[in-house]
């Protein structure tokens, strides 16, 4: 593990906020990425990866197209899970088990993520 720095997100795209994360929660899949023991995926799946995707944060940005209500200084919550929506799992209403599942890659200074993900 490794403090480096990333590049900061251009202006928020279309449907897309860019949000400045205030405090970050340790979920157990990080804990088990420092330990480097994640199921049967390699090394080239997950690493490099930025962890934290628990997170609340502030909005810097709000691109075009996102839902109303966004505002740039609003305090918001991320669901960091992007399902695929199709699966059973997706059909049962739980993402979190979505045989296409991904976490939005997180906890630089400034994240730029999909309106969708923020509430």
């Amino acid at each position: 593990m490794e403090v480096v720095d990333v590049p900061e997100p251009g202006p928020a795209a279309a449907g897309c906020v860019v949000v400045r994360p205030e405090a970050v929660g340790i979920c157990g899949s990080d804990f088990h990425y420092f330990h480097g023991n994640l199921g049967t995926a390699t090394d080239d799946d997950l690493y490099p990866r930025i962890q934290g995707h628990e997170f609340s944060a502030i909005v810097e940005d709000v691109g075009p197209d996102c839902p109303p209500g966004l505002a740039s200084g609003q305090r918001v919550a991320v669901w960091p899970v992007i399902a695929c929506g199709k699966c059973h799992a997706c059909e049962l209403g739980l993402g979190n088990a979505c045989l296409e599942y991904l976490s939005c890659d997180l906890t630089a200074e400034y994240v730029h993520i999909n309106a969708d993900y923020s509430t």
